[in-house]
């Protein structure tokens, strides 16, 4: 046997048992981050939430938002509030994952929903912040292993990921499970090691998402994904819909995002100002709790109500 016959074996055999590794990790990674993660077992929720949507007796409402609009909206409020009327009869439906943007509800509504003929009658988008501009960083990984997927790839790479490193990761989010949720698995090992260590990885991605915003007296932030977003509405019959959700630190609304708003024929629902919230139900400083979820549902509904569109969708 010749030296190189034999270094090609021993070659193979290491090679082999890498990617036999790679594929028992891929297995039992898709295998168990269901169980791991909250957040992924609810983006796993989503085609069945939309398979409901989409079978639904009229009138539908879809929310879809991020952390925000799961503390924020309570279904069993806004069905029972005696001033929501008809919303008992309506199908309410909430998609909230986790640290989403605009960036992210742009394509998971176009793969989720739309492609599936599951448009609601009226859609909602939870927000706070600047949660609709592009000054958020894109988080290319989520964006190919869950939201946009190879059948997003055309789209993603036209417009939001014109990078070589980024189409990489995209493409390799798209196919691995393991690669799409290696930061969740470092963050888990990570916690089980390290005393405090989620505390402070938050603490972190605050202050690099801090850095990351637009500052005050900086250039109006631009708005291309809402707007290539809105477009997929024009000549629908879908209400659009924008709820802008309380947290502690109030900011003023650019008067651009107001603008892109108008223009596309899109409703603004302006309730960071809400009475009857206090210190006490932000428990987490940023998040509302049970009761502060209430009284924001209970006016949403007050506020819907006040369109006489949606008026119209629940008396029928």
């Amino acid at each position: 046997m010749s030296l190189f016959t034999s270094n090609f074996k021993q070659e193979a055999a290491a090679l082999s048992f890498v990617a036999l590794a790679l594929l028992t990790c891929e297995l039992g990674l898709r295998a168990s981050i269901q169980r791991a993660s909250i957040d992924v077992r609810h983006i796993q929720e989503i085609p069945r939430i939309v398979a409901g949507l989409a079978n639904a007796r009229h009138p539908t409402f879809l929310f879809l938002g991020n952390s925000l609009t799961r503390s924020g909206v309570i279904p069993e409020v806004l069905a029972g509030t005696p001033a929501a009327g008809g919303f008992g009869k309506a199908h309410v439906a909430l998609i909230y994952p986790d640290d989403t943007t605009i960036s992210d509800w742009l394509y998971l509504y176009e793969r989720f929903v739309r492609s599936k003929g599951a448009a609601p009658d009226v859609l909602l988008i939870g927000f706070a912040k600047d949660h609709l501009s592009d000054s958020h960083a894109l988080h290319v990984d989520r964006l190919g292993g869950y939201f946009g997927g190879l059948g997003a790839l055309p789209e993603a790479f036209s417009h939001d990921v014109p990078d070589l490193n980024g189409r990489v990761s995209y493409l390799l989010s798209s196919l691995s499970c393991a690669y799409a949720n290696r930061d969740r698995v470092r963050t888990q090992v990570f916690a089980s090691l390290i005393p405090y260590y989620k505390a402070s990885a938050q603490d972190l991605n605050k202050a690099i998402k801090a850095r990351e915003h637009i500052p005050t007296g900086a250039a109006s932030p631009r708005y291309k994904r809402l707007t290539r977003f809105l477009g997929r509405f024009k000549g629908t019959p879908t209400k659009v819909v924008f709820v802008a959700i309380p947290v502690p630190a109030v900011d003023p609304i650019d008067p651009s995002l107001e603008s892109v708003l108008k223009e596309n024929s899109s409703q603004l629902i302006d309730l960071r100002r809400l009475a009857g919230l206090t210190e006490g139900d932000y428990p987490d400083g940023y998040h509302l709790s049970p009761r502060g979820g209430a009284v924001f549902t209970r006016e949403l509904s007050r506020r819907l109500l006040d369109s006489r569109d949606v008026r119209t969708l629940l008396s029928n």
